[in-house]
């Protein structure tokens, strides 16, 4: 279990740092890379539940890790940005 935690994080993380680090930093390629790591995750996780049985769960259960998983990339980096610049 730790496992899955500790790649989630890396999957989640070292993308935004990656171009965060260059110089051209743009934030629409951040908000790219945030949707689509949300996107994949998200999907992953409602596909291995086993308790998301129907359509109308799996559409909440993804919208639902998607805007959690947003939110957390947000926040981690907006943390960077304060921490560093």
């Amino acid at each position: 279990m730790m496992t899955k935690i500790l790649t989630a994080v890396a999957l989640l993380l070292l993308p935004q740092l990656a171009f965060a680090a260059s110089s051209k930093d743009n934030w629409y390629w951040l908000v790219g890379v945030a949707v689509l790591n949300s996107a994949v995750i998200s999907a992953i996780l409602v596909w291995k539940s086993k308790k998301l049985d129907t359509f109308t769960t799996k559409a909440v259960g993804f919208g639902a890790w998607f805007w959690f998983l947003i939110f957390i990339q947000v926040m981690c980096y907006g943390f960077y940005v304060g921490l560093t610049k």
